[in-house]
């Protein structure tokens, strides 16, 4: 199977959001034959702490993803609430009390995107809670559709729509 994540990066970078590249393979892994560290599908390809403050041209990010298209794809977190559930459990409770339209479908749950409220900062927050929901916000990113996952599953989103963040300014 050949990924090109082109296309979708790009949509993102043009919906506003704040894109890096996540290590991939050429070959992915897939169900029948995941990866042996499936850690690797989940980190930024290079120092990606800088992107917390400036956001990439869209070229760059062309340039990123025309020379290595099997990529996956980040999504800085930084003005961003990422509502992370890894559970059944916690994926049901989200959906049950939260409102949000369209959501990232994960290997092992959901991510549920909202903007953070203005004039609050909101940092991430790892809870190893019973129902298995995490806070991703300032500080963190995460892993976007249609990037794959270790285990060979690649993540999508709930709806045939990208969804849309409005560019902060601090990225000008």
């Amino acid at each position: 199977m050949t990924i090109n994540n082109l296309k979708p990066a790009l949509e993102l970078w043009d919906n506003g959001f704040n894109i890096i590249r996540i290590n991939s393979n050429f070959y992915p892994p897939t169900p029948e034959n995941p990866a042996k560290d499936s850690r690797k599908y989940k980190t930024p390809l290079g120092k990606w702490q800088q992107y917390q403050t400036r956001r990439e041209t869209r070229g760059v990010v062309q340039n990123w993803f025309e020379d290595r298209p099997y990529l996956n794809i980040g999504i800085i977190t930084n003005g961003l609430l990422v509502v992370d559930a890894d559970t059944d459990e916690g994926v049901q409770w989200c959906e049950d009390n939260l409102s949000v339209g369209i959501y990232s479908i994960t290997a092992k749950g959901a991510h549920f995107y909202f903007k953070q409220p203005k004039n609050q900062r909101v940092n991430c927050e790892i809870k190893n809670t019973k129902c298995g929901i995490d806070i991703k916000a300032n500080g963190g990113l995460v892993v976007a559709p249609p990037s794959v996952h270790g285990s060979g599953k690649f993540y999508r989103w709930s709806s045939d729509e990208t969804p849309l963040f409005l560019i902060s300014q601090k990225y000008h």
